[in-house]
């Protein structure tokens, strides 16, 4: 009685299971839009805020080092807000960089340096200038835009032992492009965090990488979407900068008005102190 149920079990399994098989062999495998789709979703967040040292390091003996506040913000409409605060050390406190994205893919970017005393525009070529001389530029600092990219996928590789989908971005138009011609973009294929990028010139030339290290790392308090170490290798000038995020927030509630030049021009280093103790980042001082 036994051995006929096993064969009744076995003569209806087979055909569910070809049927499983059958659906898996043509189960449509993942574009490269599909691709950055996912990617994007797997790093989305209401609000982040991300206190972060950058470090960099050119060929010779010194290291110029940085501290910054680092705050993302996207609306309901589909608006983004990104706002970059140098926090120290004091030659360069007070640098500001603001960037406000549409719910289409038009991006606006304003520079202010307290020097100069206004938040300023930045247009054309000046988007694709290097950051407080890093290795990164103000393009670089932005999240991924899909709908300023063509994505292609290539063939599957690895980065550090782990597989990645590769998807190779290409400007929509020459606007979007500034001074790549197109990336290489390597995603990890289970959490579709992004580990590694490879930038070309117009010539064709691998002009720089970059690296992202320990996602979820328990060193950084608080938390965030960011890798704890970013690395950014300039081929042509033999410089690296580092990005080491020291803590983060995600999801607290932050007014659109921190997003607005004029704001950037007005915040005060002891407003600045109070954004910073109102988000547990450093302990209020007892009065």
């Amino acid at each position: 009685m036994i051995i006929q149920f096993v064969r009744l079990l076995i003569i209806f399994s087979l055909p569910m299971l070809a049927i499983s098989l059958q659906a898996m062999h043509h189960e449509k495998p993942l574009d490269g839009t599909k691709i950055i789709e996912k990617y994007v979703e797997a790093q989305e967040v209401d609000s982040e805020l991300d206190y972060i040292k950058m470090s960099i390091i050119s060929p010779g003996p010194t290291i110029l080092e940085r501290r910054f506040l680092a705050v993302y913000k996207t609306n309901p409409n589909g608006e983004r807000f990104y706002l970059i605060r140098i926090i120290r050390p004091a030659d360069v406190q007070g640098v500001t960089l603001l960037a406000k994205q549409d719910s289409g893919k038009e991006i606006e970017q304003h520079l202010y340096l307290p020097d100069v005393g206004e938040a300023r525009k930045l247009r054309g070529k000046s988007q694709s200038g290097a950051f407080l001389g890093s290795d990164f530029t103000f393009q670089d600092l932005l999240r991924e835009t899909p709908s300023n990219f063509r994505y292609e996928r290539q063939d599957d590789a690895f980065v550090n032992g782990v597989e990645c989908f590769k998807v190779k971005a290409s400007p929509a138009s020459t606007e979007e492009g500034g001074i790549y011609l197109y990336r290489n973009l390597y995603i990890d294929k289970v959490d579709f965090e992004m580990l590694q990028i490879d930038y070309y010139g117009p010539g064709k030339e691998l002009v720089k990488t970059f690296n992202a290290f320990d996602y979820h790392s328990s060193k950084i308090k608080g938390k965030t979407t960011r890798p704890r170490r970013a690395v950014m290798e300039d081929k042509k000038n033999n410089s690296v900068t580092v990005f080491t995020v020291i803590e983060g927030r995600v999801n607290e509630k932050i007014s659109n008005e921190l997003f607005t030049p004029e704001k950037i021009e007005n915040w005060t280093a002891d407003e600045v102190d109070e954004f910073i103790y109102d988000y547990g980042f450093v302990v209020r001082p007892q009065s």
